[in-house]
């Protein structure tokens, strides 16, 4: 249950919706929702006749058509149908499967405003959690570049339309979504990715599927280190078949 939600506006100013207020809303159904803050997991919040709604994809000070995708007794969570007026911090996602795929959640906002809100979120944390208002919080060093600094990929195994694929489970389900080029992962797990993918089809092996509880392979894990230039490859499989492999 909810019993305090505290988000950032686009003033950076929090908002607390402390009281749950009920209200008459129906699950698929379409409402228009003005987004007042941010989650502390980059969703937009806002209120239906004061009732709690969690948006994935919307920003502060955003109108938005959205559809209630899930119903609680004092929250639900929406998902955006129509963008009638933007924010100023939106941005493009530069990922082709962004919307489908639950491998990250912030491109679309600016990466400055990425870096503002996780700035908010640590202050929060020293306001709320550790009582220490007073504490100054400094601005978020940002990367000259925010891409391929990832140094740990976990990429899930499946079969779509009879071919072996990997890439990264939707958000909130286990559904694959396939990805053949991950901008933010290190470009090295990329191309090991792909050779691993390679010789699992030339060999015939096996990967798992949830529906029958059958298959060997279940994720393909790889680490990096910039710092000492090596790389580690782990194969996650249902039981010990090293033979398959050889």
């Amino acid at each position: 249950m909810i019993n305090e939600v505290i988000m950032m506006n686009t003033e950076n100013k929090e908002i607390r919706l402390d009281s749950i207020e009920k209200t008459k809303i129906d699950k698929n159904q379409s409402y228009e929702i003005r987004i007042l803050g941010l989650s502390h997991e980059g969703l937009g919040v806002g209120r239906i006749d004061g009732f709690v709604v969690f948006v994935h994809n919307a920003l502060p000070e955003e109108v938005v058509q959205i559809k209630i995708v899930k119903l609680k007794s004092d929250h639900a969570f929406g998902i955006v149908e129509k963008l009638i007026t933007p924010s100023p911090y939106r941005n493009q996602p530069f990922c082709e499967i962004y919307k489908r795929c639950g491998g990250c959640s912030l491109q679309h906002m600016t990466y400055e405003y990425q870096l503002e809100c996780k700035r908010q979120r640590v202050k929060e944390c020293f306001d709320r959690i550790a009582g220490l208002p007073e504490v100054k919080v400094n601005l978020t060093i940002g990367m000259e570049r925010p891409y391929c600094y990832r140094n740990k990929a976990q990429f899930p195994v499946g079969i779509i339309n009879d071919k072996v694929v990997a890439g990264f489970y939707a958000r909130r389900s286990h559904v694959i979504i396939e990805s053949n080029d991950c901008t933010i992962q290190e470009e090295i797990s990329v191309k090991i990715k792909a050779m691993v993918l390679e010789y699992l089809r030339e060999n015939n092996i096996s990967v798992y599927d949830e529906a029958s509880g059958k298959g060997l392979v279940r994720h393909i894990v790889i680490r990096s280190s910039k710092s000492t230039g090596q790389v580690m490859l782990v194969l996650v499989v249902t039981k010990n078949r090293a033979e398959a492999f050889e």
